[in-house]
């Protein structure tokens, strides 16, 4: 499947439902195709853009990337919110694993991330989280191409 068709419809979805919060896609052309189940990696890649979306202030963006490298295609979703202490990292992979940004906790169930790495695992990839108190979050899948 194509992950470079994938990434700009994904986050134009998650833009037109937050009016506030514009979604910019960087993706190098061509992509190689990657194995995998088109409705799971658009899960994928909406519950990341989503949850950063949840972290973003009126106004600002949110960036998507896409490009090959290695044999392997990867996705990144950057935000300019709070970010996440390092010690939270493992935390918000697990299953209902919640952390709280200045002292207060964003509504959800804790489950968008686990199910993303989840996917991420079950396509043969990985999802990994760049991120600091205060600097924005990075959250990077891998896939191996076809």
């Amino acid at each position: 499947m194509d992950l470079g068709e994938l990434v700009p419809e994904t986050a134009s979805k998650v833009e037109l439902g937050k009016d506030e919060v514009k979604v910019v896609t960087h993706v190098r052309d061509p992509l190689p195709a990657v194995r995998g189940e088109r409705e799971r990696l658009r899960q994928l890649l909406l519950n990341l853009v989503t949850n950063a979306a949840k972290y973003t202030l009126a106004g600002d963006e949110i960036e998507v990337r896409a490009g090959a490298d290695d044999g392997h295609v990867s996705v990144t979703v950057i935000d300019h919110g709070p970010g996440i202490a390092a010690d939270q990292h493992r935390l918000i992979f697990e299953k209902f694993g919640r952390v709280s940004t200045g002292g207060r906790s964003k509504p959800g169930a804790g489950l968008r991330l686990f199910i993303a790495r989840s996917i991420a695992e079950a396509h043969g990839g990985s999802l990994e989280v760049q991120s600091d108190t205060g600097s924005g979050t990075a959250f990077t899948f891998r896939l191996p191409v076809a």
